[in-house]
């Protein structure tokens, strides 16, 4: 669903069992192989294979970037949260939860002209931390805390969505674009997060998107309504269910 996509927008982990498995709660059992890196290419990415038993949501790499003339460099912070593609993308989608056994292409950031410059001719990604999706996790404390304080604040990001869509659907299903309820989202504090304001910026893409299905006859008003309203339900079911670490 094209307009789904715009939407989906911190962590990983190895220790072997007898029986050939992963334990779902080490660090390496989410793996990150990465690929040659070859010409002018500037992106950190790989294939991640989910080694674990658990489906995970969220993962955190370091990544050393190793140059031509020896010297290297630790660039941390690199990972992605999947959260947002539960119940919105279709299964095994690439930007959609790993669930055990499944194995994907990975961008995990790209690098900056000057690194382009001194010639990068390896690269490494040593994992940090893993959230699984029973909200369980390990890895590092700080960086496990950072991804569900960042889940606290778009589960407030998509209750508000929720409210408004809930509160104005009689009148957006019969007139008026879809992107009137813009307009009210305004009305909140100016001071809000970079997590908060990126995930507003997401619904704006969304809204807008289907106002463009609805004038060009791709969807129905009611359709597009209909959708919006189940995007954000879901999205709101995710965050109340797993913005909270399970221990």
């Amino acid at each position: 669903m094209r307009d789904t996509m715009r939407l989906a927008c911190v962590c990983l982990a190895c220790v072997l069992l007898p029986c050939g498995a992963f334990a779902a709660d080490s660090l390496g059992c989410l793996e990150f192989q990465a690929h040659p890196v070859a010409g002018n290419n500037n992106l950190v990415d790989g294939t991640i294979v989910n080694k674990c038993a658990k489906t995970v949501t969220a993962f955190n790499f370091e990544v050393k970037i190793i140059f031509a003339d020896g010297t290297s460099e630790v660039v941390p912070g690199l990972g992605r949260d999947f959260l947002m593609s539960l119940g919105v993308l279709p299964p095994g989608h690439s930007g959609g939860v790993l669930p055990p056994g499944d194995r994907r292409s990975q961008e995990l950031a790209t690098f900056p002209a000057s690194h382009i410059q001194r010639h990068v001719v390896h690269t490494e990604a040593t994992a940090r931390c893993v959230i699984f999706d029973d909200a369980t996790a390990v890895g590092d404390e700080q960086r496990i805390e950072g991804t569900f304080r960042n889940r606290r604040e778009m589960l407030d990001e998509f209750t508000f969505w929720k409210q408004t869509v809930a509160k104005h659907r009689e009148r957006i299903s019969n007139q008026g674009p879809l992107a009137s309820l813009l307009d009210l989202s305004a009305v909140r504090a100016p001071q809000r997060s970079r997590i908060m304001v990126q995930m507003a910026e997401s619904m704006r893409h969304l809204i807008e998107g289907l106002d463009q299905d609805i004038q060009r006859g791709s969807k129905t008003r009611a359709q597009a309504v209909q959708e919006l309203d189940q995007i954000v339900s879901t999205l709101t079911a995710n965050f109340e269910q797993q913005s909270e670490r399970a221990r």
